[in-house]
């Protein structure tokens, strides 16, 4: 903010030089009134945040749907037949709408049709509902976190990042914000960024991780089916791989580095059109007698499980902890 103050000529002989100083304190008085509605600004906009405390029934296993703009939203299963909602809005946000409808129920953060410049229209929220609930987040400035969940589950942000655990299936969907990601449980998983990193850990029958340029970095104790690709992101997997199962991994020019936990009994076949091949455990990568690139194809073991792994033109890591 800029401020402006006038030159005041000293008084001509003979007057008064009280406008004068009537003046300068009027101009001192307006300049403490203005820096002290500054400094408490900070304290009105939090003052201004209102909370948020709803409740209704819901189906032990029905359908919840969030949505939501901006802010952090968390949320948390418990072993009520109930959805609660509690929590702050910012004063730019409207209202927050807690709908309920046979087996469905949605929790809205309602901004006004033409915003206000200024202000917040975040919503920082903590949303109970039954565990085994079938659980749809959709955000878009806002970060989502979830726990306690027994239900499948399927989340999607825009630039918010994402923290959830997965025991039952689901997807995690995010353009810009990193993702962590925890599954265990019987069902597949996929997971899908843009340019946000993913972390993945846990143990899980199917997983497909896929991103354009954010670095993915996958540990899991056991798994049956892994497919991993990429465009520019790095690729960093760490796994054991069961009896008959599958792992695919794909880039255009991310690295690929592959460790297991002991190798596993399958069929490798190992492809860098132009990259180098590094291989701790079997025969040594062939390279190309017409330029450059590497290929590697072997089997361990009975070769019942299957490995794939293919660049255009990144370097593969391939090695066991064995």
């Amino acid at each position: 903010m800029k401020y402006t103050f006038k030159y005041l000529p000293s008084a001509r002989p003979g007057t008064s030089a009280k406008p004068r100083t009537a003046a300068y304190g009027a101009a001192y008085a307006a300049l403490v009134v203005i820096l002290c509605a500054a400094s408490l600004a900070p304290g009105l906009a939090h003052a201004a945040d209102r909370s948020v405390d709803l409740h209704k029934p819901a189906d032990p296993e029905g359908q919840v749907e969030i949505i939501d703009i901006s802010g952090q939203i968390e949320i948390v299963g418990w072993d009520r037949p109930q959805i609660a909602v509690s929590g702050t809005i910012g004063d730019r946000v409207e209202r927050v709408d807690l709908n309920s409808d046979g087996d469905h129920a949605t929790v809205r953060v309602v901004l006004p049709s033409l915003s206000l410049s200024g202000g917040s229209g975040a919503a920082n929220l903590v949303v109970h509902v039954p565990q085994k609930s079938s659980v749809r987040g959709s955000l878009v400035s806002a970060a989502l976190e979830t726990r306690d969940l027994l239900g499948e589950q399927r989340l999607r942000t825009v630039s918010g990042a994402i923290k959830a655990h997965l025991l039952h299936g689901g997807s995690v969907n995010s353009v810009s914000g990193d993702v962590h990601v925890s599954v265990g449980g019987t069902e597949g998983v996929e997971i899908e960024t843009i340019s946000g990193d993913a972390h993945v850990d846990g143990a899980t029958v199917g997983l497909r991780v896929q991103s354009v340029s954010g670095d993915l970095t996958i540990q899991l104790g056991s798994f049956a089916a892994v497919r991993v690709k990429t465009i520019s992101g790095e690729v960093h997997f760490g796994g054991s791989m069961g009896a008959g199962g599958r792992f695919e991994a794909e880039s255009v020019s991310g690295e690929l580095e592959i460790r297991f936990a002991s190798a596993p009994a399958a069929d490798f076949d190992i492809e860098s059109h132009t990259g180098e091949i590094a291989n701790c455990f079997g025969p040594a990568p062939q390279t190309s007698q017409f330029g450059p690139g590497s290929h590697l194809v072997f089997r361990t073991g009975d070769g019942t499980g299957r490995v794939r792994v293919s660049t255009l033109s990144a370097e593969i890591r391939l090695c066991d902890h064995s």
